[in-house]
């Protein structure tokens, strides 16, 4: 779901070994309204590879894959199994009915959205966003949690499959510029980059928190977690390339900035996969790897209760999930939602004492 239910399903096919990447070099052509080039992608039994740079391998023995010929999501497997889950949830009393088919819809829906560069939904997101700062600030009394409610919103939305990551990561992003920029304080000495900069901190060091402390959760919140890592991890990603795309950063910034960005990136990458989602358990290193089913992932970037299966490779799914359910049952839970307002706030302690300043100001005025 993070970047589109259609890549989603397009992952669980790849894992099925149905679907259109082959062994060998690979061309990747991407969709409409993407800012990326050709890809290439190499998979093979010994290890892949995915470059930007053309490889010297002739065109006629590449294999052509066009993200725009993905199937609709309802024309998928990873979708009928979804549907089935969902049966199978209701009918054991574990899920309310009203709550699966809410899911289910909000994942057709964000599934019929352009693949990428829905630059429609994350407008209407920024706009919605100003509507809602306009308002709060024709009260004569707000308080700051008010002002900073969109981005609250906006990862409730993501949480709840109304929109994917991507579109989530560039309006969260968008959201936290405006309110870091548009909300000038006389009482903060902190500048528009400084409190820009400090989001994007901010949001990382939550993205390592959630993928440090999930190990110890029930699956549930394991998963939660992580899902609410990557929306953070991006959107930092998102404001550390605004912040190198400004004239404000120096060269020894810049080279700090280039190296934070990688570091999230790169525990993305390597810790925030989708490794559980059945069969994907069968090759959680990515997706060259899981052409061949060869089970080269890291330990940390599967749930706890699987690593030790994982480890003796035992290929029986019942052992697996035995080992899942049991150590799940025994963790820990928690409800995301309920920790938005507080420890997984998205909004940084240095922007909340910025748009305090900003609302003393305001009512100070008023008064005077």
């Amino acid at each position: 779901m993070f970047f589109h239910p259609r890549v989603g399903a397009e992952l669980y096919a790849v894992a099925l070994g149905d679907s259109a990447y082959r062994e060998g070099w690979n061309v990747i052509h991407p969709s409409k309204g993407s800012n990326r080039g050709l890809r290439y992608m190499r998979v093979s039994r010994g290890g892949g590879l995915h470059t930007y740079d053309k490889p010297d391998v002739p065109d006629e023995q590449m294999n052509h894959v066009y993200e725009d010929n993905a199937p609709q999501l309802n024309q998928t497997r990873a979708w009928s199994k979804m549907l089935e889950l969902g049966e199978l949830l209701v009918k054991r009393n574990q899920i309310p009915a009203k709550m699966v088919q809410t899911t289910q819809r909000n994942i057709d829906v964000t599934s019929q959205s352009p693949l990428r560069n829905d630059r429609a939904k994350i407008e209407s997101a920024a706009a919605d966003a100003m509507r809602h700062f306009q308002a709060v600030l024709a009260q004569r009394r707000a308080s700051v949690a008010d002002v900073f409610a969109p981005t609250i919103h906006q990862v409730l939305a993501y949480m709840n499959f109304e929109c994917d990551g991507t579109q989530a990561a560039n309006a969260l992003s968008w959201i936290l510029a405006a309110l870091s920029t548009k909300f000038p304080s006389p009482l903060d000495s902190s500048t528009d980059s400084d409190r820009v900069l400090f989001s994007a901190d901010h949001l990382r060091d939550l993205t390592f928190d959630l993928l440090g402390e999930r190990g110890i959760k029930s699956l549930t919140s394991y998963c939660e977690m992580t899902y609410l890592a990557l929306l953070y991890g991006n959107t930092s990603i998102l404001l550390y390339d605004r912040l190198l795309a400004s004239n404000t950063v120096g060269p020894e910034d810049r080279e700090t900035l280039e190296w934070q960005r990688f570091a999230v990136d790169e525990k993305l990458a390597h810790e925030a996969a989708p490794s559980l989602v059945n069969p994907m358990w069968y090759c959680p290193a990515g997706l060259a790897e899981s052409m061949v089913a060869s089970p080269t992932g890291e330990k940390f970037a599967l749930y706890p209760g699987a690593v030790e299966p994982w480890k003796r490779r035992e290929i029986d799914p019942a052992q697996r999930w035995q080992a899942v359910v049991e150590f799940s049952a025994l963790a820990g839970s928690t409800e995301i939602a309920e920790t938005l307002d507080g420890s997984n706030c998205p909004v940084s302690p240095l922007l909340k004492k910025h748009l305090t300043g900003f609302l003393l100001a305001r009512d100070s005025g008023r008064q005077a």
